[in-house]
């Protein structure tokens, strides 16, 4: 029988350990068996890839009891993605009992293996009070060991705590540098801030090019403010050339992606015009 999966997935997480043509056609039981064996070998690339194989493979051959035993393996390892993952399905009680704390105990050794995702979900956690007292210090403290990992959403989310002032010191210049770092992450929400920052003098000195260069960026990630501001600078001509025609074609993906004020300028320029 044969498991579909995918296979990117698979052979990046295996990187290149097995030779090329092992995954040139579906995944089948030969192929698990050669897994299983390097896995019982101590092969943590072998581990991780059968945990995923019955994790996100076929719907109806997944089995999440077998994928929690070979990231456990993974974990046990020293492998951070395997102790990361392993905490996920502890978090839903997917193949393994619901347990929030033992969660946040697999994700605390994620981090401690520079596992940047868990870092993350442990600063959520500490910032949130999920199952936990709320404690800024350690969720700034796993924030910025996640964002120093190039976790964009750590350095969004820590770069929020401080321009709000939230459980930190206002800082504005701080959050623009924590903003800037996500946004070249892809992080679109990052960007899109940024802009703003820029296009009002907010904690920086306002510069409509860079405002125009951060909202650019953030439409380009599909965030719909984003195409919104950048149509408003050129339909403003700030720091862009005054162009309705490229405003309008801004205002309408701001409005195709669910961003009321894109589709009302929209509907304003076309009545100018």
């Amino acid at each position: 029988m044969k498991l579909l999966i995918s296979l990117s997935l698979l052979l990046l997480v295996l990187s290149i350990a097995y030779p090329k043509d092992l995954f040139d056609k579906e995944i089948d039981e030969s192929t698990i068996r050669i897994l299983e064996k390097d896995c019982s070998k101590n092969d943590v690339k072998a581990c991780i890839g059968l945990g995923l194989i019955y994790s996100v493979g076929n719907i109806e051959l997944r089995d999440f009891k077998k994928a929690a035993k070979y990231f456990e393996k993974a974990c046990n390892l020293n492998s951070g993605y395997g102790c990361n993952v392993l905490a996920g399905l502890y978090v839903f009680g997917d193949g393994v009992p619901r347990d929030h704390q033992k969660a946040i105990e697999l994700y605390k050794k994620a981090c401690s293996l520079d596992n940047g995702e868990s870092c993350y979900n442990l600063g959520v956690i500490f910032e949130k009070g999920i199952k936990v007292p709320k404690d800024p210090q350690k969720a700034v403290k796993y924030y910025k060991k996640a964002c120093d990992l190039n976790n964009a959403w750590a350095c969004n989310d820590l770069g929020i705590m401080y321009y709000l002032g939230r459980n930190l010191k206002t800082d504005k210049r701080k959050s623009a540098q924590l903003f800037e770092k996500a946004c070249k992450l892809k992080n679109g929400y990052s960007c899109e801030i940024l802009g703003t920052q820029y296009e009002f003098g907010d904690g920086v000195k306002k510069d409509y090019l860079k405002a125009a260069d951060f909202h650019t960026k953030a439409c380009e990630l599909d965030i719909g403010s984003g195409c919104y501001s950048l149509g408003m600078l050129l339909k403003e001509g700030l720091g862009l050339d005054k162009n309705h025609e490229q405003a309008k074609k801004y205002f309408l993906k701001a409005c195709d992606l669910g961003y009321s004020k894109g589709c009302e300028a929209y509907k304003s320029l076309e009545t100018e015009n």
